[in-house]
């Protein structure tokens, strides 16, 4: 019996896989050909945008829109494969050398003891479109305290009012499929208008769980009703169309591609960026094997290589702290003590919950011919997103989680992905051997933390792999505010709609931890086995920010997202946000390119 369970299931993967080979055969032959990719570059443009992920995609699209301006956008990687459409199949691509710069952070201190070397990954995408091909694609739309904060350290260029006309979405409170509403049919597939939208983009395509769909999603959202505290529960929104990855890169770069004022060249690596005594004028390059070469820029260079490689380029290209330029005998063009400071990132913890319900994902359903057809045919099931049905928050703090649906999954593929210990892994995910298994991982988070990192150099070029220290876990507040995230999580677990499902919480058998520690479903384990917890095996949410804030005065770039110490030089990418925003980045990173869009053609 046993040996004809083996050939039924050897025989089933075989037929997936070939389902999974005609429709990767198909994608690729429909893969869009991009007529301005350029080998050999002019030898001076207008502006020169190092970076196409979220920001410079955005950027890109809304300078090449002014006829009058050349354009040339640099990208190190190159197009991501036909995998980057498949939501489900985004994992694989994250460390994968030709689509993931591969970063780890040095040694935790405070954090990520149970993670080998004590050291987190950080993917970050390497390619047209960058990290916003690799990562889970949630929309977070911006609440007001985000905006409110963004104003305290831009002034009022940086305020709601200021920024509305950006926002082709409502901020989270005025979104639908919250809390109350489980009972409501949501839209689908919307193309969402904001009234203020005055600008020339594109509304941006994002597709919502249908919360009568799963019977999880609705428990999730009914438990906002038996929690201790006000919270904004809401089904989760992707950004896709028909099933298929939709990010800014296929929103605004796409689009790009027809306007015959940009060029744009892959497979190059910004070396520095050049000076004419304080004044940007260009950038040195090089491609594969070529020797190096200028590109000269007669207005602007624009970085939006990300919160971690633009103040690496900066402090190459001379503009920093001087003890860490003088370290690395590096001429210095201006002393800017604040490129590579205030790094912060959203931190997850883990918690694994069997349920007796059919409604979510594992490996087995995941290698069967029916949702393979499903999301050729239709577009729709397992592939079709991450398996995240949804997500909430506290109006009261800045605690939040969210249902990340997978009752399994390849051991192999999130371990690499993690970093985790064998042994780490398998006290956090205890069923990992169950390929059938139902169940989730209810993800605790805090939105806003108060630890601050560094990104330092380790090497006089680009090309040595910068020092990430994000400092997890530092602060006090941030412990409390993980813990507040941890209890709302029980909380949601332990509720009626719940425990309907059979929902058991299976609290990680560390040892490092458990130490006289009664474990019971029905009661919360102490602070200080949840504490240790956290600093064992909590992980990166992959949302760094921060390393070239703006602000008024005592920041990296002024509130025009100009380099300060220089000219003719400013970043736009999530290392100018000054603060973490209550959720994903990735749409705050669009509004911000749409703002520096405004700033520099007024000012040009």
């Amino acid at each position: 019996m046993r040996f004809l369970n083996i050939v039924i299931f050897l025989f089933t993967s075989c037929i997936t896989l070939f389902f999974l080979f005609l429709i990767l055969l198909w994608m690729y032959l429909d893969y869009e050909k991009i007529p301005n990719v350029v080998v050999k570059a002019r030898r001076e443009y207008d502006f020169i945008i190092v970076g196409s992920g979220t920001a410079g995609s955005t950027l890109a699209y809304a300078l090449t829109r002014e006829k009058n301006f050349s354009v040339l956008l640099i990208e190190a990687g190159d197009k991501f494969n036909v995998l980057s459409k498949i939501p489900m199949a985004s994992i694989t691509l994250q460390g994968n050398d030709r689509s993931d710069w591969g970063f780890k952070t040095v040694p935790q201190e405070f954090s990520s003891h149970g993670l080998i070397g004590n050291q987190q990954k950080w993917p970050r995408g390497k390619g047209l479109g960058g990290s916003a091909q690799i990562n889970y694609m949630l929309h977070f739309g911006g609440v007001p305290k985000d905006f409110d904060d963004l104003e305290k350290f831009g002034g009022p260029e940086w305020s709601y009012e200021a920024l509305k006309e950006h926002l082709s979405m409502p901020l989270e409170n005025e979104g639908k499929c919250e809390k109350n509403d489980a009972k409501e049919t949501c839209d689908d597939t919307r193309r969402l208008k904001n009234p203020y939208l005055k600008s020339f983009f594109e509304d941006i395509s994002i597709t919502q769980v249908n919360p009568l769909e799963s019977v999880l999603t609705k428990a999730y959202l009914d438990a906002a009703e038996e929690v201790n505290e006000p919270v904004r529960f809401k089904a989760a929104q992707y950004y896709t169309k028909n099933g298929y990855r939709h990010s800014t890169y296929h929103t605004y770069l796409k689009p790009a591609f027809f306007h015959e004022n940009l060029h744009i060249m892959t497979k190059t690596q910004v070396l520095k960026v050049l000076f004419d005594r304080k004044s940007a004028v260009g950038v040195l390059v090089a491609r594969d094997y070529e020797t190096p070469f200028e590109i000269k820029a007669r207005k602007e260079v624009i970085l939006c290589a990300g919160a971690v490689q633009t103040p690496q380029i900066l402090k190459i290209s001379g503009v920093g702290p001087l003890d860490e330029l003088k370290n690395f005998q590096i001429p210095p063009i201006a002393e800017n003590s604040f490129v590579g400071r205030n790094l912060y990132d959203h931190f997850n913890m883990p918690l694994f919950v069997s349920v007796n319900t059919s409604s979510t994902v594992n490996l087995k359903k995941m290698l069967s011919i029916s949702a393979m057809m499903e999301y050729i045919k239709n577009g729709t099931g397992i592939y079709s997103n991450m398996a995240i049905f949804a997500q909430g928050s506290s109006l009261q703090g800045d605690h939040a989680n969210l249902v990340f649906a997978m009752g399994s999954a390849d051991e192999k593929a999130l371990k690499d992905v993690s970093n985790y210990k064998v042994e780490t892994f398998r006290k956090f995910f205890p069923r990992y051997f169950n390929h059938s298994e139902e169940g989730f991982v209810i993800i605790s988070t805090c939105h806003k933390p108060t630890s601050r990192g560094t990104v330092k150099l380790s090497g006089n070029s680009v090309l040595d792999e910068p020092l990430i220290d994000p400092r997890y876990l530092e602060t006090e507040a941030d412990v409390r505010c993980m813990l507040d995230a941890v209890r709302l999580s029980f909380e949601v677990v332990r509720s009626k709609p719940l425990q309907k499902l059979g929902a058991i919480i299976h609290w990680p058998l560390m040892k490092e931890c458990e130490e006289n520690e009664d474990l019971e479903q029905e009661k919360l384990p102490s602070e200080r086995y949840l504490v240790c917890l956290m600093r064992q095996g909590a992980l990166t949410a992959h949302h760094p920010g921060g390393t070239c804030a703006l602000g008024t005065s005592d920041s990296a770039v002024d509130e025009h997202l100009r380099v300060r110490g220089v000219k003719k030089l400013r970043v736009v990418d999530a290392s100018v946000i000054p603060m973490p925003v209550s959720g994903t980045p990735n749409y705050i990173i669009s509004v911000v390119a749409k703002k520096a869009a405004k700033i520099i053609l007024k000012n040009v």
